[in-house]
């Protein structure tokens, strides 16, 4: 019983911390497929668990400023009226050709991360983003490339460069300060 107690205690500050952030961040539908245990994670730990996938396949190998960067792209997104509420629906979020929109995204999403130290970095970033009052280093970017490649046409000329770390180029609407 005390266990239950100390549980719920954490769900609580959990949730009251994701209120904190914004509810549309935090949308996670019902039957959103969860890693069996006795009690299912509260959503914001569903949340934690996209990005920091997101952050790790995305950026690993790459500095923590790159992986902050790539995890605050999916926390616009999923804030942005224009992308599917909630973490997770961003993160598997086809693209007009049916694509994924993150490409780690198409395969196994329950396979263990290979590089146990780079992953435990992710979800550390990624807990920081959520429930730590930080700042947004990419000014509201809800893109990136690759920035050895050239700049996609899909990005639009209506589309300015905020950041470029890790290997990568952060973008963000034009008409955003």
């Amino acid at each position: 019983m005390r266990l239950r107690a100390g549980a719920a205690l954490v769900a609580a500050a959990m949730l009251a911390s994701a209120a904190a952030i914004g509810a549309a961040a935090w949308r996670i539908p019902p039957d959103t497929p969860a890693r069996q245990a006795a009690v299912p994670p509260p959503p914001a730990l569903k949340a934690e668990h996209y990005l920091a996938l997101t952050m790790y396949h995305e950026a690993r190998g790459q500095s923590a400023d790159a992986m902050r960067a790539v995890g605050w792209v999916v926390l616009n997104r999923a804030r942005n009226a224009e992308f599917p509420d909630g973490i997770r629906e961003v993160v598997v979020e086809p693209t007009r050709s049916g694509k994924c929109q993150f490409g780690w995204a198409c395969g196994d999403l329950s396979k263990p991360a290979a590089e146990p130290e780079a992953w435990r970095q992710a979800e550390e970033l990624a807990g920081e983003i959520l429930f730590q009052q930080s700042r947004d280093p990419t000014a509201g970017a809800l893109w990136f490339w690759e920035s050895w490649r050239e700049r996609p046409g899909w990005l639009g000329p209506d589309v300015r460069e905020t950041l470029e770390v890790g290997g990568h180029s952060f973008f963000a609407p034009g008409d955003m300060s």
